[in-house]
């Protein structure tokens, strides 16, 4: 898919890839990772994120420059330089939060047992449990009752 941003332009792939075209070539950008663990590109003097690059290319009435907390993308498998469409998805700031790496859960040493502890819409759900696989499953039970933007999906390497 082609498109210009910023005066350049750009051929973007469903695998992430993104192409410059300079001069009469299409070169690939790789970009920079940042401290976030995001690729950032430079398109003169802007720098976006690749992830929003990739969903603008097969998106286009999606509104690229707008950074507010109701036009982020989402990774949904939490790799944060895994740019492919199909691991993209536009969410607010609250459905893109429900989508972390916590575990939920933690070893509470002064019950010996698993604590698992989970808030939403400033109400706290906590339970203790004997075994880690438990606090899994109740964590997990939760986020999904409870988060409905939660996916715990794994996209295979090759989609």
């Amino acid at each position: 898919m082609e498109l210009e941003l910023n005066g350049v332009k750009l051929k973007v792939y469903e695998s992430g890839e993104i192409h410059r075209l300079y001069k009469k070539d299409w070169v690939l950008r790789k970009g920079s990772i940042n401290n976030c663990g995001y690729i950032k590109l430079r398109m003169k003097t802007k720098s976006l994120s690749a992830h929003r690059i990739v969903y603008k290319a097969f998106n286009p009435d999606w509104d690229i420059l707008d950074l507010s907390r109701d036009n982020q993308i989402d990774h949904k498998n939490r790799i944060r330089n895994d740019n492919r469409l199909c691991n993209l998805r536009v969410a607010n700031h609250s459905q893109n939060q429900q989508n972390t790496n916590s575990k939920g859960y933690s070893w509470c040493n002064s019950s010996k047992r698993w604590r698992v502890r989970i808030s939403r819409n400033k109400k706290e759900y906590t339970k203790k449990c004997k075994t880690e696989e438990e606090a899994i499953q109740a964590s997990l039970e939760f986020r999904l009752k409870h988060f409905p933007f939660y996916e715990r999906t794994a996209i295979p390497e090759g989609e």
